[in-house]
């Protein structure tokens, strides 16, 4: 497996032709850029939604742009229920990735049971190039890594594709 530098994630994520898959399946991440935004959260003293889609820039960018030009980002999470803390000041700030064009479905982890899932989080780029996530148990990213294998890419394909078809559209899904 091929670490990834952050080249290289630039790359991936501004590159793909037609589709980029994410699978999301921890109850917490520990990411530095999201630290501020979600310790204001847990005060009671959340971002306003202008103020959020500031700090998110970016991705929403990346986002506004390929789909403009007709490529789709599906991301499926599955949660636990009831869902973490984390999970909830995850869902309460999808919309603006929804709203920028990013299709965001939800599965609560008890509806998992009979579908084989790869032990990390990742991204499936194209349908061939796959990004798998390393987090440590404190759900900081430890690491990322390519790969091409195709048992690999065939074993998280499928499970996005069971994932997505059981779970909730983002506007449908109420977190319990």
């Amino acid at each position: 497996m091929a670490l990834l530098t952050s080249e290289d994630w630039a790359s991936l994520l501004g590159g793909f032709q037609q589709e980029a898959l994410h699978l999301e399946m921890r109850d917490v991440y520990t990411i530095p850029d999201e630290q501020e935004s979600y310790e204001r959260f847990l005060a009671g003293r959340p971002r306003s939604p202008e103020e959020e889609r500031q700090r998110r820039q970016g991705w929403l960018s990346l986002v506004r742009s390929a789909v403009s030009v007709g490529k789709k980002i599906k991301r499926a999470r599955i949660v636990s229920e009831p869902i973490s803390t984390y999970i909830r000041w995850e869902w309460q700030g999808s919309g603006l990735s929804v709203e920028a064009g990013e299709e965001i479905r939800w599965l609560a982890r008890q509806e998992v049971g009979a579908i084989a899932l790869p032990a990390n989080d990742f991204w499936l780029f194209d349908g061939g190039t796959l990004v798998l996530n390393y987090f440590d148990g404190d759900g900081r990213l430890v690491d990322n890594g390519t790969s091409t294998e195709q048992d690999l890419v065939d074993l998280c394909k499928a499970a996005f594709e069971k994932i997505w078809a059981k779970a909730n559209p983002h506007r449908d899904y109420s977190p319990r």
